[in-house]
């Protein structure tokens, strides 16, 4: 069942794209170290420094470039021969500059990835009615392929360039022409990372800045005698806006002869992202076998028991790229359990759009004293789990899982290594 919340037209956020949606220094300081591997004469330099000269550079020529004042061949010349210049290098010739380029924008491009955050934040506002525009400097083909690319473009409704606005940030021409054409209230927040594009050339075309500094370690900012509202994390837009996070009232305890579990479960966004993938299925699956696991405890169904937990460690470690699958490989399977993989508890699913909710909301099992202690470890262990899912912690929520698998194969009397 889809419950996404119908959208209202003056439900508008905006947003800059580079080094806001899009990690730019991310893809810059991974393409600059495969440049410095090439050059012998950059070797001995501290890397972030490349980088930040680099990226001098490229700001430089960028605002020109966005000025007509060259072609983009031209552009690429002026790039390098700055940086070259900055570092101590000699001024290179036209072939020099191809190569450099080439190589770093293979990299660059390779490697394109959201903000921390980005992808969730997006999400969930689009989950609860808000329409998304970007408000970005650059070319039209050049910026919808970087927001494809990072994988935003179908979370936006517009994305509005300086190309096609006819002028740059902060001009505030191009804040009211997208305040215009999605038909936003003047007051709409403008959240970017750039004191001078975003923020002043926001509050010059009266919207509401936010301005976005992962490194700030302060919430307020006075800029032309207005504090201005500073966020390091992606996802105070959402507190920001009074979108409430997701929130579970766990407990488990025994009543007469069952025990009781209500309010273990996960309200995940399902969007594809770098860091992980999980379908809306994946996670109702998850769903299903975790109240399975619990149902097997409760009747001392111990190698059943075990065997599920670690196909959801498996299937965490699949699911996430950088987990070194090899760690997690699923033992085979323990004879006479496939019979009662279909008996599922049941659980409340809500599906939306661009996330997934499920809870046991009241599940009651049987209650054994032999096994009502360890019954409790692993929902402890599984809300502790969900908790780290929904903080986008997938190898803490393995180590929960680990937890829960040696609190049953305790008592069970089994081994159980913990790579973890």
């Amino acid at each position: 069942m889809d419950t996404t919340v119908e959208e209202t037209p003056n439900k508008v956020v905006f947003f800059d794209l580079d080094n806001t949606l899009f990690d730019h220094q991310h893809s810059l300081h991974l393409a600059i170290s495969a440049i410095q591997k090439e050059y012998a004469d950059l070797a001995v330099w501290d890397p972030n420094l490349l980088a930040f000269h680099y990226n001098k550079a490229l700001q430089q020529v960028y605002n020109e470039y966005l000025d007509n004042s060259f072609t983009e061949e031209e552009a690429d010349f002026r790039k390098v021969s700055l940086f070259c210049a900055s570092v101590g290098l000699p001024k290179p010739t036209l072939e020099e500059v191809k190569e450099f380029r080439r190589l770093y924008k293979e990299v660059y491009r390779d490697s394109r990835r959201a903000t921390p955050s980005a992808i969730e934040t997006l999400a969930r506002l689009r989950d609860n009615g808000y329409r998304i525009a970007l408000i970005t400097n650059g070319t039209t083909s050049a910026q919808t392929s970087k927001a494809r690319d990072i994988g935003i473009l179908h979370l936006t409704d517009r994305i509005i360039t300086s190309e096609e606005a006819g002028c740059r940030k902060p001009d505030p021409r191009i804040f009211q022409y997208a305040t215009q054409d999605i038909h936003a209230p003047s007051n709409t927040y403008m959240i970017g990372d750039s004191i001078d594009s975003d923020i002043m050339g926001a509050l010059n075309a009266q919207l509401s800045p936010i301005l976005y500094d992962p490194r700030a370690k302060y919430s307020q900012q006075l800029l032309s005698g207005r504090q201005i509202p500073v966020i390091n994390h992606m996802s105070q837009v959402l507190q920001g806006l009074r979108i409430p996070g997701p929130h579970f009232d766990f407990r488990c305890y025994p009543c007469r002869r069952s025990y009781v579990i209500r309010g273990l479960g996960v309200d995940l966004v399902t969007e594809p992202r770098h860091c992980w993938n999980m379908s809306k299925e994946w996670v109702k699956q998850r769903a299903k076998t975790m109240g399975a696991i619990l149902s097997f405890v409760s009747r001392k169904r111990y190698a059943a028991a075990i065997w599920l937990i670690q196909s959801l460690i498996q299937g965490i470690a699949i699911a996430t790229p950088h987990i070194d699958k090899a760690k997690h490989q699923i033992s085979r399977l323990p004879p006479g359990i496939c019979d009662e993989f279909f008996e599922h508890p049941p659980c409340e699913i809500l599906e939306r759009k661009h996330s997934v909710r499920f809870e046991y909301t009241h599940l009651i099992l049987d209650r054994d004293p032999e096994s009502e202690d360890t019954l409790r470890q692993v929902a402890n262990s599984f809300h502790r789990h969900c908790d780290e899912l929904m903080r986008g912690d997938p190898e803490a929520s393995i180590r929960h899982l680990y937890k829960a698998k040696s609190a049953i194969a305790e008592v069970a009397g089994t081994q159980n290594p913990n790579p973890t």
